[in-house]
């Protein structure tokens, strides 16, 4: 796209007070189309986040036209990070896909964060925000690519669990202990279409934190064993014994642990049919990726 000459300001005639993302936009990159960037969606007690585009950047349409619709869930441990903090990276990736003839909307979960909203609060969110985007933006669900990075990917997994395992809201997390509830007899049913695609970068997929790439990465990586376990006891602050040592309540739960579940996870049925995880050599959370 062109660049222009023009310098961004204190404010942003469009929206006021200037919040994070807006010092994206209006830099001289994209300060001529930020009327058009960064639209927030918030809808009482069910959900909020941010449209960064829709379908183009200079000349925007109802994402349901765009080739590709990105559902993008950030990371931070469930307890920190905001969606603007991915703008300028989902921005320029757009710009790519772009360049190449792709029309791509981009809509950014703004998730409340633990500990003073834990599982399933994120959970439930993220499902209310892709009815949204199946029902009252009319986006096909094969256009539609789920993707996150660390806890959002860990809450991407989540979702697509939730979609053929739904939990009904206020239900804690599920166990051994819960399964014969009645609220189980729905767990079977396939209540929303499953999305197109999914894009795990350095997924935080098992909260046992046991891979040899913990120890072996331990010198390498920011993140620890530890400081993860701290993490999970924020999110899932009902269950007081996680530890190295989890409750059994929660650590084989199939909307918590994707390594090894219990009730075993029928991954053919969750997954979507086109697949993308990466993670670097040097995290510790290499090996579960």
């Amino acid at each position: 796209m062109p660049d222009t000459s023009q310098s961004s300001s204190a404010v942003n005639p469009h929206f006021g007070k200037l919040r994070p993302g807006d010092y994206v936009v209006l830099t001289p990159r994209y300060s001529l189309y930020a009327q058009n960037l960064y639209h927030l969606v918030a809808r009482t007690n069910s959900f909020s986040g941010y449209w960064f585009l829709q379908s183009s950047i200079t000349h925007p349409a109802p994402p349901r036209t765009s080739d590709l619709v990105i559902f993008y869930l950030h990371g931070g441990g469930y307890f920190s990070s905001v969606p603007a903090h991915y703008l300028l990276l989902l921005l320029r990736l757009a710009e790519s896909l772009l360049n190449q003839g792709l029309s791509v909307s981009v809509f950014a979960l703004d998730y409340h964060l633990a500990p003073e909203h834990r599982f399933p609060t994120q959970l439930h969110e993220a499902t209310a925000a892709y009815k949204y985007l199946l029902g009252e933006m009319g986006i096909q669900p094969e256009k539609i690519l789920v993707a996150g990075d660390s806890a959002g990917a860990h809450l991407a997994l989540s979702f697509l669990v939730n979609l053929q395992k739904p939990l009904e809201m206020g239900q804690p997390p599920p166990s051994p202990i819960l399964s014969s509830s009645p609220s189980s007899s729905k767990s079977n049913q396939k209540w929303l279409p499953k999305p197109g695609a999914l894009v795990l970068l350095s997924p935080w997929l098992s909260i046992h934190h046991q891979a040899p790439s913990f120890s072996r990465n331990a010198n390498n990586d920011i993140l620890s064993a530890p400081f993860l376990a701290r993490t999970a006891r924020y999110f899932l602050g009902h269950a007081a014994s996680i530890t190295p040592d989890l409750s059994n309540d929660i650590k084989v739960s199939p909307h918590l642990e994707f390594l090894h579940p219990t009730p075993a996870t029928d991954w053919d049925q969750v997954l979507p049919g086109w697949i993308y995880i990466s993670a670097g050599d040097q995290e510790i959370l290499f090996d579960d990726a």
